[in-house]
């Protein structure tokens, strides 16, 4: 019979095996995959930051910094989908879309 697993709990974490990480992430983030260090998977947390009911927007001096520079904020700017460091380096602002930590 079929495991049955809560609907929230990622298939990843329960198997412990290297998964894919979506494709719209991997491609503004420049992951591939997700690793496991010291048996901790090594991105915690992904956060959600504009949504629907309240955009987010970020001029390109305020655009935040996740964890000191540790972590990674997905930006969408003019220019198209971008990490915090290269929307700082193009000098663009933009909608803040999520914290990858």
């Amino acid at each position: 019979m079929h495991k049955k697993t809560h609907p929230k709990t990622p298939k990843v974490l329960a198997s412990r095996q290297p998964a894919l990480v979506p494709p719209s992430l991997s491609e503004a983030a420049g992951i591939r995959y997700l690793h496991f260090g010291a048996g901790r998977p090594v991105i915690e947390r992904i956060e959600r930051v504009s949504r629907p009911g309240l955009r987010v927007y970020r001029g390109r001096n305020a655009i935040p910094q996740v964890q000191n520079g540790l972590g990674v904020a997905i930006v969408t700017t003019p220019r198209g989908v971008m990490t915090d460091r290269k929307a700082r380096a193009a000098g663009v602002g933009g909608e803040v879309l999520c914290y990858v930590a």
